[in-house]
């Protein structure tokens, strides 16, 4: 995802800075890191936060591009995990201080972006329900109150439901992650695997939509009983309260 520019400014010289955040679901390949590279060159993308980059600690040195200044990550192994963040050498940046996650969940940097402190934060969270980790991960940002805070990554969760009703994003992603790690092999072919995968993500789709109708409709229905049985108890004996009580189901 291809963020809109950050303003910066240091010295009375306003900077735009592209920021772009990617699960780009592994770097091992020679290929596949090329044409990621490619990607990101065609955004020109500044500052880059990638997760699940499937790095041994070790092979990170295959992110210094040309054009690529600066790299901080984390790893965890070959097959799964690992962030990075790349900061385009054109990008006047200072590290003061760098927490790298041993499991390969996150990586954090603290630092001048021309003249301006900030904080830059790069997630790959737990794709179960773990609310801890993310309690765990803003205990472990510094410096909030003196440096902004630029926080970018794959949540792989919803934090606040209030806030976010991405649900059926987060379930196809899920759907695709999990179709793409228990079907991959040498042995099958990518057009025998992509036509696979149409016939397993429409299915999918179709049965979450299923759900989300059976779900609206139970709610529907046990909307409908909540308010006969207020207008019931009301018109028997109208008290006050039963009339506030129907006001806050209709709401």
């Amino acid at each position: 995802m291809n963020k809109p520019p950050f303003n910066s400014k240091g010295g009375g010289v306003g900077h735009n800075i592209r920021f772009t955040t990617w699960n780009v679901r592994g770097l091992g390949g020679q290929i596949k890191r090329s044409r990621v590279f490619s990607h990101l060159k065609s955004l020109s993308s500044d500052i880059m936060f990638l997760q699940e980059t499937h790095l041994h600690t070790c092979d990170h040195s295959r992110l210094r591009k040309q054009w690529v200044g600066q790299v901080f990550h984390s790893s965890f192994n070959s097959k799964s995990r690992g962030t990075a963040i790349l900061i385009h050498k054109r990008v006047m940046f200072l590290a003061e201080q760098v927490l790298s996650d041993p499991e390969g969940r996150f990586v954090i940097v603290s630092g001048i972006l021309f003249q301006t402190p900030v904080v830059l934060v790069n997630v790959y969270a737990p794709n179960w329900d773990n609310p801890t980790f993310m309690y765990m991960l803003f205990s472990k940002i510094p410096n909030l109150d003196t440096h902004h805070l630029i926080f970018g990554g794959d949540l792989n969760c919803v934090i606040d439901n209030n806030l976010d009703k991405s649900t059926s994003v987060i379930f196809l992603s899920k759907s695709i992650d999990f179709f793409i790690e228990t079907n991959k092999s040498e042995t099958v072919s990518s057009s025998l695997l992509w036509e696979t995968f149409k016939a397993f993500i429409r299915g999918r789709i179709i049965s979450f939509s299923a759900h989300l109708a059976k779900t609206r409709k139970y709610r529907q229905q046990e909307l409908i009983r909540s308010i006969l049985e207020v207008d019931g108890q009301y018109s028997s004996d109208p008290k006050p309260d039963l009339k506030l009580k129907r006001s806050k189901v209709t709401n």
